[in-house]
């Protein structure tokens, strides 16, 4: 049952059916997605502080989209290593 599944996924992406196909292998781990989210985040902050004026708001949001892309590259790095 599962191979036929991979031959259908495989069919309406044009992978090659041999080749087996491992969700795991596409996924992100938990780190790459809140880090995303946290440098998401930072980004709205800091635009905000900008527009308002708010120094505070706007060093805030810079400090956590920072933090955010080092969890991010942190997650890219785990992703890396994994796949090796």
């Amino acid at each position: 049952m599962e191979l036929s599944r991979s031959r259908n996924i495989a069919r309406a992406w044009r992978i090659s059916p041999s080749l087996p196909l491992e969700l795991k292998d596409y996924a992100m781990n938990k780190d790459r997605i809140e880090g995303a989210a946290r440098e998401t985040r930072g980004k709205i902050k800091e635009a905000t502080g900008k527009a308002t004026g708010n120094t505070k708001l706007e060093a805030k949001g810079f400090a956590q989209k920072a933090t955010g892309k080092a969890q991010n590259t942190m997650g890219k790095a785990e992703d890396a290593a994994r796949k090796m």
